[in-house]
């Protein structure tokens, strides 16, 4: 675990990008880390590959330099990948992008999680016709490490789509072994906390083992799924599920998209501070995509100060705060604006942060009515109660 600043810096940058196919929302937080080292991609539109789509995000950890190389470059790759995007095809293209970054000696021992989902519509490989009034769609994700990725339901239920990858996982645990490692507090060699990554060369160095028989490598475990009208596509980093689980964080999200139906960005938003409440002290990344006509979303990105005064005599906060405004494109000259701006509208107990519950407003006139009966009820059994007693104590 990297270090961790006396209070997390909340300010968060915001995307919204849209068409007539998707409205997709993202955030990220740097949070207690000393550093942001998360990274993500929105491709509307996968070069070579019509009608697909790309959104991927990328945890770094010993440096950004892979999670951004992810981020500007992976989907890039993928577009080579045959025109059916077959499962076996990705898995070799991810592995080869890896091969590829082990080129670069000033990324050999930065790495990165890798989670991407391939979008497209269900229609044209499911023999459905072109009227059907359901416009279904197919989710393909990739995933290496323990970002995550879920479908949370028009109704709200969770489909987990990946499984972490950790070091504990005995056919992960027997390969580390075979390779000359070993596992401790689940972590390869005791220090790495996933068993797949990009990057991380110093676990890839036996020379007599080929890519896939490393201590740590970089192949994806594909999945699939349908996406029908209403679902959303959540795609997180770890630093999200640290301190709850997918159920929670769908339970958050599609409960706060009521509130934020047309805001996507805004629902990540409050999700990063509701992890952040609940412990995490990780770097906070978190995406949603919505299947519906998202053209007057597309805009810039929007970056959101946080509170800053509070914590301005320590100099590690000081110092993080002031790089993560800059490497956010915010100039030394709007820095004293956007803090009084941030101080103004951010409580300083960063645990101030509702629990997950339902609209119980809606529930006030059933819980008024439920009451009333019960009263009612109460009183034709005991009608002394509701009238007064016919007797009187005796003086």
């Amino acid at each position: 675990m990297g270090a961790v600043l006396c209070a997390p810096v909340r300010s968060q940058l915001l995307s919204r990008v849209g068409d007539k196919r998707f409205r997709v929302g993202a955030a990220q937080m740097q949070g207690f880390r000393t550093e942001m080292e998360d990274a993500h991609c929105i491709c509307l539109n996968l070069e070579g590959h019509p009608n697909v789509s790309f959104f991927g995000v990328y945890d770094g950890h010993s440096g950004d330099k892979v999670s951004k190389h992810l981020a500007k470059h992976l989907h890039n790759h993928i577009s080579h990948v045959g025109p059916g995007l077959e499962d076996q095809a990705l898995q070799q293209a991810v592995v080869e992008f890896d091969l590829e970054v082990g080129k670069f000696s000033n990324m050999r021992d930065n790495g990165s999680t890798c989670i991407f989902a391939l979008v497209q519509p269900h229609n044209e490989d499911s023999g459905q016709e072109e009227s059907s009034k359901e416009k279904l769609w197919k989710v393909t994700v990739a995933n290496v490490g323990d970002s995550r990725a879920m479908l949370i339901r028009a109704d709200g239920k969770l489909v987990s789509l990946t499984t972490d990858h950790k070091p504990s996982v005995r056919s992960e645990a027997k390969r580390i072994q075979t390779a000359g490692g070993f596992v401790q507090n689940d972590r390869v060699d005791g220090d790495l906390a996933m068993s797949r990554a990009i990057g991380d060369f110093k676990y890839k160095k036996n020379a007599d083992l080929g890519p896939l028989a490393q201590k740590v490598i970089a192949l994806p475990t594909i999945s699939h799924d349908v996406v029908y009208p209403g679902d959303r596509l959540l795609v997180v980093c770890d630093g999200i599920v640290e301190r709850i689980d997918n159920k929670e964080v769908a339970k958050f999200v599609h409960a706060t998209h009521k509130r934020h139906e047309k805001d996507p960005a805004e629902v990540m938003r409050l999700l990063n501070l509701y992890s952040l409440a609940r412990g995490s002290t990780d770097n906070h990344s978190a995406m949603l995509v919505c299947f519906d006509n998202g053209v007057s979303y597309d805009g810039p990105d929007v970056f959101m100060p946080g509170p800053f005064s509070a914590w301005k005599e320590d100099r590690s906060f000081k110092t993080a705060y002031i790089k993560n405004a800059q490497a956010w494109g915010q100039s030394s000259d709007n820095l004293p604006s956007l803090i009084a701006e941030g101080d103004a509208s951010n409580p300083e107990d960063w645990r101030k942060v509702s629990r997950v519950s339902t609209n119980w407003m809606a529930w006030l006139p059933a819980a008024l009515l439920l009451t009333l009966l019960a009263m009612v009820l109460y009183n034709m059994d005991h009608p002394s109660s509701l009238w007064g007693s016919n007797y009187s104590d005796e003086e």
